[in-house]
């Protein structure tokens, strides 16, 4: 009898962000996503970058209504209670950087290779992002954008 392996999937910051805001468009599918985690539909991950992303965003003073401290760390350990947390090797940095190089990667496009690099460096099959096009240099996992 064959074993089967969940399909991993990497939560996306943009995703977890809009799961969290009940008046943002994609709040109803975003919100699926973390219902599928909790369902056991798929292994959810996070990475440790996503954690300080998604604090970022959520006690920003621009953010439609900015969380204090406390309900930011409340609303991300309830992705915390169902996902796994992924971490970055020693190689994730130089990894990230050689992707950087072949793909001419410039700015802010930094973080997302490294976000890959932990990614597959940690067995994850699937990244689920509103920013597929940040992604354009990725083939060792698939990208998918759940809001189309």
């Amino acid at each position: 009898m064959a074993v089967s392996r969940k399909k991993v999937v990497l939560i996306d910051s943009n995703v977890v962000v809009y799961s969290l805001n009940s008046s943002h468009k994609y709040f109803e599918q975003a919100l699926s996503v973390y219902e599928q985690v909790c369902a056991g539909e798929f292994k959810g991950v996070l990475a440790q970058q996503n954690l300080l992303e998604v604090y970022r965003v959520l006690t920003h003073s621009k953010y439609q209504n900015p969380m204090t401290p406390q309900e930011a760390i409340r609303s991300i350990g309830t992705y915390l209670d169902v996902c796994t947390l992924i971490y970055p090797s020693l190689t994730t940095a130089q990894n990230a950087l050689n992707l950087v190089v072949e793909n001419d990667l410039r700015g802010n496009q930094i973080f997302d290779a490294y976000l890959y690099s932990v990614a597959v460096e940690n067995g994850v099959g699937t990244l689920y992002t509103a920013n597929e096009k940040d992604f354009f240099y990725v083939s060792k996992i698939e990208v998918f954008n759940p809001f189309g």
